[in-house]
């Protein structure tokens, strides 16, 4: 069996053991060229990479062998301030930003940006990433980013200048990052005006899901649900469920189905007020006002 050495001096002559039993680079038998090479293995790995950082033109060729490149790094001898397992990151990482394509949206109307760029991002297969050029740090190209794809999303700013900001966006997963959008024990448990004190923030999404505050003795009037069913979750203080059949009494820990079409008015208690969630298919949202 010949080392990966040995890949790298074609047309040499004659052959060497680099040398014997179980610490040859390429077993028992292995073998490498005479000349440069020859001489470097047969004075051992760790003399091998000191003498490399004189022959660093060779430490690309070194780092692709597929047996060689594993035990070079494991010593993690620098190389001229890489080891040789910086080093071969860098090197496939370079040739993967250089493969990238580049979006260049300084001429682009800005309302058409970043639907540009986020149609590009979902066409991106797992792994791979594109290059962003534009006129100015898109710091909000980023909230937006991060808010519907989460940890999907790499962003990695590049060198960039005045007039031109560079930045490279991976993709990370298939789809958007499962997360915890909200904490209800940081909700405050009673609240002035009634209405919606949280929604599901994203925006390409299949539900709505909303926290509903009212305030103590507010209500939102009697009204027929839309054509969608709905769950509700109590979360904090009490009140009423008024229906066509009769009145249900509300407190934490309930979970309510609302039937599409359905009537029904809601009434929080005088003094705790009412908070709920509430979650159904993507539709408007409700009108919800104080009590008179």
């Amino acid at each position: 069996m010949f080392c990966e050495l040995c890949t790298l001096s074609q047309g040499e002559q004659g052959l060497a053991e680099i040398s014997s039993g179980e610490n040859a680079i390429g077993g028992p038998s292995a073998v490498c060229p005479s000349g440069l090479l020859q001489q470097l293995c047969a004075e051992g790995l760790q003399v091998l990479c000191g003498h490399l950082i004189g022959h660093r033109e060779l430490l690309p060729e070194l780092c692709a062998a597929p047996r060689l490149a594993p035990l070079l790094s494991l010593g993690s001898f620098a190389i001229c301030g890489d080891s040789f397992e910086e080093e071969s990151a860098k090197r496939m990482r370079g040739n993967a930003v250089a493969e990238e394509s580049v979006i260049d949206v300084r001429s682009i109307p800005k309302p058409e940006r970043h639907p540009l760029i986020i149609k590009a991002y979902e066409e991106l297969e797992v792994g791979t990433g594109l290059i962003l050029v534009n006129d100015h740090v898109p710091e909000g190209l980023r909230v937006e980013m991060v808010r519907e794809y989460a940890e999907a999303v790499g962003w990695e700013p590049l060198e960039s200048t005045e007039d031109e900001a560079r930045v490279r966006i991976i993709r990370r997963a298939a789809t958007p990052a499962p997360r915890v959008v909200l904490d209800v024990a940081e909700l405050t448990e009673t609240v002035e005006d009634s209405g919606s004190v949280w929604q599901l923030p994203t925006q390409h999404r299949d539900l709505d899901a909303n926290v509903i505050a009212l305030s103590p003795g507010g209500e939102i009037r009697e009204h027929t649900g839309p054509s969608l069913d709905v769950l509700i979750h109590v979360l904090a203080g009490a009140g009423t469920l008024e229906t066509e059949t009769g009145t249900i009494d509300l407190s934490p820990g309930q979970i309510v189905w609302l039937p599409r079409r359905s009537r029904r008015r809601f009434l929080a208690d005088a003094e705790a007020g009412l908070q709920y969630f509430s979650v159904h298919q993507r539709k408007q949202g409700l009108s919800i006002t104080a009590r008179s």
